[in-house]
């Protein structure tokens, strides 16, 4: 099962966002992640940003899930939550 990941700005930290289907089995792998966390409001799992978190990921869950590095979200995909009127806050948090 591949998990998409991208960097974000959660509350001022540099992230990681984990994107996948809802799943359970994939939910409660991700449930295993030291400092994992759950943003109701963008509905995503976060962990912390490291150099190498792709490796340490891929490492860890080796035969289960594959992470794959999505980079920033799209442009498109940015003017799709303005033009939704999502708040601002959610916007930086795509954004970056």
């Amino acid at each position: 099962m591949q998990i998409e990941t991208r960097e974000c700005i959660i509350n001022g930290q540099k992230r990681i966002a984990l994107i996948f289907p809802y799943n359970e089995e994939i939910i409660t792998l991700i449930k295993q992640l030291k400092d994992r966390k759950w943003s109701a409001l963008n509905k995503f799992w976060h962990i912390p940003h490291s150099k190498n978190y792709l490796q340490v990921l891929n490492k860890q869950f080796k035969g289960k899930l594959e992470f794959i590095e999505q980079g920033k979200f799209p442009k498109e995909f940015i003017e799709a939550l303005e033009r939704w009127n999502y708040s601002d806050a959610t916007i930086k948090t795509y954004k970056q």
